[in-house]
């Protein structure tokens, strides 16, 4: 079991990072650059072991450091997303927007980017001003 899975010991974000191949951990490391803020572990049933980073301006975004697959996690306004987002044409069966959850006020997107690219997308959609 890696040390994103033990729900009853809270890991340091490093080993969090540390348990994701190359590729991933210079993806999941460049995101927190751009988000600018501490990652804080916090245990989500859902993924495990995740970085939590507050975002204020538009909600939190989750970095799950699953070594299965990176994914980049944000919560938007359901307003912003209906305004901005909703009407954007699906690009396929994984696009985010299409498989979007909305939960009350929010909607949560996922994203499993794979190259500095695709984290680029990511952007757009979490910070596009």
């Amino acid at each position: 079991m890696g040390v994103w899975q033990n729900r009853y010991q809270t890991p340091a974000a490093d080993a969090l990072l540390g348990e994701l191949g190359p590729d991933a951990r210079v993806l999941a490391e460049e995101a927190l650059k751009r988000l600018g803020r501490k990652p804080k572990p916090v245990w989500v049933v859902l993924w495990n072991w995740t970085l939590w980073i507050d975002a204020p301006d538009r909600g939190p975004v989750l970095i799950v450091p699953d070594p299965a697959r990176l994914l980049i996690v944000a919560r938007v306004a359901r307003a912003f997303f209906e305004e901005h987002l909703a009407a954007q044409p699906a690009r396929g069966p994984r696009d985010p927007i299409a498989n979007a959850s909305c939960v009350g006020d929010a909607v949560w997107l996922e994203w499993t980017p794979e190259t500095p690219a695709a984290l680029d997308v990511v952007f757009r959609v979490i910070r596009p001003d």
